[in-house]
């Protein structure tokens, strides 16, 4: 009997004391009783926001993802849809950046700017890229295509003409 009443003193410096492992529970009235937000970051510490790929690359990602909205455009329209008109092209890249948009979890307002900046890149620099790798095009797009594009636009300027015609 005599051991029980010194562990239960011995617990009860402890506990005083803030050391060891007390294995105590505090029990807080109803009227008292934090948030459950706060209960949280009191027991667990303040929570980190989550760090994934897309959170850390995101800018260049939705860059990426408007150009590559646009490029695919260029290369559906005449296939699949046999126009080339630019409200069409515009359109389809519309469809081909809110399809990037759910597959690569890209949020907000900002990230929808920045994938327009990269439609917007795309649109009026594509042919600079055409004029650099006019082989590249021709085997991704087609030999008149580019031939097109190559008499049509000169390089390392700003122009919307590339548009199959």
């Amino acid at each position: 009997m005599l051991d029980q009443r010194k562990t239960f003193a011995a617990r009860l410096e402890r506990i005083a004391a803030h050391t060891g492992n007390t294995n105590a529970t505090l029990h807080i009235g109803m009227a008292d009783q934090l948030p459950q937000a706060a209960l949280k970051r009191a027991v667990l510490g303040r929570a980190k926001p989550r760090q994934t790929p897309s959170s850390v690359l995101a800018s260049p990602l939705a860059l990426l993802s408007g150009a590559v909205a646009w490029v695919w455009a260029q290369w559906a329209l005449p296939v699949l849809l046999g126009s080339t008109e630019l409200w069409v092209a515009l359109l389809a890249a519309a469809v081909g950046l809110m399809l990037l948009r759910l597959v690569l979890g890209l949020k907000g307002p900002l990230m929808l700017a920045l994938q327009l900046m990269g439609v917007a890149f795309a649109v009026f620099g594509m042919h600079n890229a055409v004029h650099v790798w006019p082989e590249a095009f021709a085997s991704l797009f087609s030999p008149d295509w580019v031939q097109g594009v190559l008499a049509s636009t000169a390089p390392m300027t700003l122009s919307m003409d590339i548009l199959p015609n």
